[in-house]
C-alpha cells in the first residue's frame, strides 16, 4: 500500500475508534482520556507504518502529526497532548517496523512452545526489575501492617493515608462502579503513573508502589476482612501494578541509554547512522518494556470485570456482612469511628 493510502487507512481507522469512544461516552458517561486515547494513537502509528509498502517509522509519526494538526485545531488541546500524539504513533510505527516480520510468525504458528519460550525468555530478560518491583511492593505492605502498632505517629500517618486514598475512591463512585469505569481508572494509573512515569527516573513508579503497598498492608493487618473483598480481584490488579512498574524501570533503562548513547555521539562519523544503532541497540529494552505494560493492562481488564461483578458479593458471602453500596464508603467510615 502506498504511504499515502496507509495513512488514510489509519486516520479511518483512527475516527471508527473515536466514535466507538465518544459513543461509549455520551451512553455510559465515562471519560476515556488518558490510556484509550493514546492506545488508539499508538495502535494506528503502527497501523500507518504496518501497510506502507516501505514498511517505515516516518509513516506512523507523519499520521500522528496529522491528527496532532486536527486535534489542535478542532479542540482546545494542552500543547504537551500535542507533542505526545506524533510520539505516540511514532512508538507504535517503530514496534511495526521492526517486529513486522516476527509478529507474522508468531500469529500464524500453531506451536505453543513459541509461545512459551517467549514468555519465559521475556521474564528471564526482566528478572530484575521484575524482582525489583515486587519487593518494594511487599516490604511496603510489611510496613504498612506492622508499622502502625511500632508508632503512634505512622498510625496517624498511615491512617490519614488510606483515608485520602478511600476518599478519592468514593468520590469518583469506583466502589460501586462498572466494569469499564474500574477499568479505565486503573489503567490510567498504571499506564500514566507506573509505566510513563518510569522516564522519571522511575521516582513515580516507586511512589505508586510504596503508597499502594503501604495502604494494603494498613489495611489487611488492622482490619482483616477487608482481604475477602479484595483478594477476588485484588491479585490480578496489584499484579498488574508490580508488572507496570516493572514495565517502567525498564523504560528508564532504555531511555538513559539511548541518552548516554546520544552525548557520546562521534563528529567524525554520520550522525544518522550513529542514532540507529544507539536505537536498535535499546529497542529489545523498549519493546520489552511495552510488552509488560500490556500484560500488565490485560490483568487490569480481568481485575475490572472480577471487582465490578463478583468481589463484593464474594466478600459478603464470607464475612456475612450486608454491604450492597461502596465498599471504600463503608471502609471509610469504619475508620472515621
Amino acid at each position: 500500500m502506498r504511504p499515502i493510502l496507509s495513512i488514510f487507512f489509519a486516520l479511518i481507522i483512527t475516527i471508527l475508534l473515536f466514535l466507538g469512544m465518544a459513543y461509549l461516552h455520551q451512553s455510559f458517561n465515562i471519560s476515556l482520556d488518558g490510556f484509550p486515547f493514546f492506545a488508539v494513537i499508538f495502535l494506528c502509528g503502527a497501523i500507518a507504518t504496518w501497510f506502507s509498502m516501505e514498511n517505515k517509522i516516518r509513516y506512523g509519526v507523519y499520521y500522528g502529526i496529522v491528527i496532532a494538526v486536527m486535534y489542535g485545531f478542532f479542540l482546545d488541546a494542552p500543547f504537551i497532548t500535542l507533542i505526545l500524539i506524533p510520539i505516540a504513533a511514532g512508538m507504535g510505527g517503530y514496534i511495526a517496523k521492526n517486529d513486522k516480520d516476527s509478529i507474522k510468525k508468531l500469529l500464524g504458528s500453531k506451536s505453543q512452545i513459541k509461545y512459551k519460550s517467549f514468555f519465559i525468555n521475556l521474564y528471564n530478560r526482566n528478572k530484575i526489575v521484575l524482582i525489583a518491583s515486587l519487593v518494594i511492593f511487599f516490604a511496603s505492605v510489611l510496613i504498612g501492617g506492622i508499622g502502625p502498632y511500632l508508632s503512634s505517629s505512622l498510625n496517624h500517618f498511615m491512617t490519614n493515608l488510606t483515608v485520602q486514598y478511600l476518599s478519592a475512591i468514593a468520590s469518583k463512585g469506583l466502589g460501586v462502579g462498572t466494569t469499564l469505569s474500574i477499568f479505565l481508572n486503573n489503567s490510567n494509573i498504571a499506564f500514566f503513573y507506573m509505566y510513563i512515569g518510569g522516564i522519571l527516573l522511575g521516582i513515580p513508579s516507586i511512589l505508586g508502589l510504596v503508597e499502594l503497598g503501604l495502604i494494603i498492608g494498613f489495611q489487611s493487618f488492622k482490619y482483616p476482612f477487608t482481604l475477602f473483598y479484595i483478594l477476588p480481584h485484588g491479585i490480578f490488579e496489584l499484579s498488574s501494578y508490580v508488572i507496570a512498574a516493572a514495565a517502567g524501570f525498564k523504560l528508564l533503562n532504555a531511555t538513559l541509554n539511548v541518552i548516554w548513547g546520544g552525548l557520546h555521539i562521534k563528529r567524525n562519523k554520520p550522525v544518522s547512522e550513529q542514532a540507529s544503532l544507539i536505537l536498535n541497540a535499546n529497542y529489545l529494552k523498549f519493546r520489552d518494556s511495552l510488552t509488560l505494560i500490556v500484560i500488565a493492562i490485560v490483568l487490569l481488564v480481568i481485575a475490572a470485570i472480577i471487582e465490578a461483578n463478583i468481589s463484593m458479593a464474594f466478600g459478603n458471602y464470607i464475612t456475612g456482612l450486608n454491604i450492597h453500596s461502596s465498599f471504600a464508603s463503608y471502609l471509610l467510615n469504619l475508620i472515621n469511628h
